[in-house]
């Protein structure tokens, strides 16, 4: 007689509950890490457009390797974790400090953030506006 019974299935449920309950909730847990650091990096983006247009001039977002700070003016931003290494504009910086600008214009150079636990956090263009006279 093959196959497996009614005992032995549910004991392989059980087994597969209990395994998903305590890797499930960790995998969440990375989702919404990367999230949160997407999110700090997108509202420090906001900022300095904001000062970019307000003050007419281009406005820097800087920081330095591994830290996880980086600063738009004098207001500090941090992730969760390190910044291992930086591109902008598709170009690794070979310095500890890295700077990329966002443009009264409405333009920004991109960056790439690779930080110490392996995730890569990279910023979203913005898109050049133009005011056409009539």
């Amino acid at each position: 007689m093959k196959g497996f019974t009614l005992i032995e299935l549910l004991v392989a449920l059980v087994i597969v509950s209990i395994v998903l309950f305590y890797v499930l909730p960790k995998g969440l847990r990375i989702y919404a890490r990367a999230d949160n650091n997407l999110e700090r990096l997108n509202k420090a983006i906001q900022l300095a457009e904001k000062i970019a247009k307000s003050s007419g001039e281009a406005q820097s977002i800087c920081g330095n390797k591994g830290t996880n700070t980086f600063f738009v003016e004098n207001q500090k931003f941090k992730l969760k974790n390190e910044i291992f290494d930086a591109k902008v504009n598709g170009n690794y910086v070979n310095s500890l400090q890295y700077c990329f600008y966002v443009y009264p214009q409405g333009v920004m150079d991109s960056v790439t953030l690779k930080l110490s636990n392996g995730e890569i956090v990279s910023s979203k263009p913005l898109l050049l506006r133009f005011d056409v006279a009539k």
